[in-house]
């Protein structure tokens, strides 16, 4: 091996060839990490520039969906208007915006306190919603949407403090437990 070494250090050729191999051995190391460079770039560019259009995507369809749930109880707000007086009518109307909205999976409506007079309990709320083991048309009514008072759950107090409708997060029978199958 020494000699080897020493034939070496003086043969032209072979420092020649040692020096062209180390040259290109750092230029292949330094081609190589421009191109793990570039490609690393490119690759986390699509990876964003994808999420992004899932996440644009996934928007758009939440949209339609809430649109789709304004518009149906647009849709019923003039004959809800026009049948107030009649709280047969507005189980009616409840059941029928679960009819023609598949999307929709329930629908509530609560009344202020003693709104119908007639009515011996002074809170009445029609809560309608999607079971398979309901009626022949898979539609099941309740009046009631929970066990406690639904004037002092979150979504009735939050509607009626700012007096108008609004959208709250959807929740499973109490406001501390959201209900995230929407």
């Amino acid at each position: 091996m020494a000699s080897y070494i020493k034939r070496a250090q003086r043969s032209l050729s072979i420092r020649v060839s040692s020096r062209v191999v180390a040259f290109a051995t750092c230029l292949l190391l330094v081609a190589l990490s421009i191109t793990f460079y570039v490609s690393r770039r490119n690759i986390r560019r699509e990876a964003i520039e994808k999420a992004a259009l899932v996440l644009d995507g996934t928007i758009q369809h939440i949209d339609n969906t809430l649109h789709m749930a304004e518009t149906a109880s647009n849709n019923m707000l003039w004959n809800i208007e026009h049948h107030l007086d009649d709280p047969k009518m507005m189980e009616f109307y409840c059941r029928q915006i679960l009819i023609e909205n598949p999307n929709i999976l329930s629908c509530a409506m609560a009344f202020e306190p003693n709104y119908y007079p007639e009515r011996e309990d002074s809170l009445y709320i029609v809560y309608t919603y999607r079971c398979d083991t309901c009626q022949q048309d898979g539609i099941g009514l309740a009046y009631q949407y929970d066990t406690r008072d639904y004037t002092k759950q979150g979504w009735y107090a939050r509607a009626q403090q700012q007096d108008q409708p609004c959208w709250i997060e959807p929740v499973l029978g109490n406001d501390n437990q959201l209900d995230d199958s929407i």
